[in-house]
């Protein structure tokens, strides 16, 4: 194949963007299940065999732009996802960097927190990460996306050692790379251990309701977070904490300050850490909210109608679903059941006279 000078000259910058910057990494590799307004199939959650290969039949989604050396960034991708690629990119290049984002269903966190751990991967030598979430199968389905990436020949070609996955890593939750990285994947109340770790994702901590409100469980998995996650650290380990906040006690509500608001920024939390969190409620709710939006405008207008995100904000059963996972505030302003002012302080001597 002969190329001209441009497109040598174009392919060469292309690659050194890819390489110092996870957003226009992102618009260089095949993404598994990403979002895309002209996707003809809505369904962003595919699976893959061993080969990378979508199971059933579906499509391998792509995000494709015309002219993505020149044009820039924040016009390729949803503002959303360039503010979170930031900030893992960020956390990834911090050390001891701390990261939480919370964001609600169908926001792509998920996806585009794989995109950052196969960055990572390729980045530098020996990056040994962990990823964890709920439960061990979703885990391995994220390790799977991780995998289907770094198994694609152009994302090869990005790095100059030309990582390649090992011929004998089958083994979906547990795979290495020729040059030295690694990823894990597991259950965090499964138990992780053997592992040192250069970096940590925390996808999804909590598997649904029932388990959000068992304090069992709640305890169980800060514990875990603590006593195994944390232990699994070398010098300069990094954490992403990925998730929708379902209980004021969650993973993420037991290590931010017991009087954080919602708000995004650099915070120092209860664990004597300090963390930067990005909180991206379905509707803006605060006039410092980090997408610029005002007050009452949604999320991701080019992907989601009003319609879908009113499903849940207008139905007064699903108050408290809007108000966490939706909103990132797991306590109702109001309350479900009974609203604040329903409340009067009761003097029984008062009442006795």
């Amino acid at each position: 194949m002969i190329i001209t000078a441009a497109q040598a000259s174009a392919e060469i910058l292309r690659r050194q963007r890819a390489r110092t910057n996870l957003a226009e990494y992102s618009q260089t590799i095949e993404i598994p299940g990403v979002p895309n307004a002209s996707f003809e199939d809505e369904e962003s959650e595919l699976e893959f065999d061993d080969d990378g290969k979508p199971i059933g039949g579906g499509k391998l989604l792509t995000a494709t732009v015309p002219d993505p050396i020149y044009t820039p960034i924040e016009s390729r991708i949803a503002l959303h996802h360039y503010l979170m690629m930031l900030e893992i990119q960020r956390c990834i290049e911090t050390p001891r960097g701390r990261l939480m984002m919370f964001m609600p269903p169908g926001s792509a966190k998920s996806t585009y927190a794989a995109v950052g751990v196969s960055w990572a991967m390729g980045r530098k030598k020996n990056q040994q990460i962990i990823y964890g979430s709920y439960g061990s199968s979703i885990a391995a389905k994220q390790s799977r996306k991780v995998r289907t990436i770094v198994k694609s020949p152009g994302w090869s070609a990005l790095w100059p050692s030309r990582p390649l996955l090992l011929d004998d890593q089958r083994a979906v939750d547990d795979w290495s790379l020729t040059n030295g990285s690694a990823l894990m994947s597991a259950g965090l109340l499964a138990g992780i251990t053997g592992n040192r770790a250069d970096g940590v994702v925390i996808d999804d901590p909590v598997r649904n309701r029932e388990e959000a409100d068992s304090p069992t469980i709640r305890e169980k998995t800060y514990a875990e977070y603590i006593d195994t996650i944390l232990t699994r650290a070398k010098p300069n380990m990094w954490v992403i904490l990925l998730q929708t906040r379902w209980h004021e006690d969650d993973l993420a509500g037991s290590i931010l300050p017991a009087n954080y608001e919602g708000e995004s920024g650099l915070i120092h939390c209860r664990d004597g850490q300090w963390w930067n969190v990005l909180s991206i409620p379905a509707e803006a709710e605060r006039d410092d909210d980090p997408l610029g939006r005002k007050r009452g405008q949604f999320l991701w207008p080019e992907w989601f109608s009003e319609d879908h995100w009113r499903q849940w904000r207008d139905n007064p059963r699903a108050a408290r679903t809007w108000a966490a996972l939706y909103q990132q505030r797991p306590a109702p302003f109001t309350g479900v059941h009974f609203n604040r002012d329903m409340f009067r302080y009761y003097d029984p001597d008062m009442a006795r006279a």
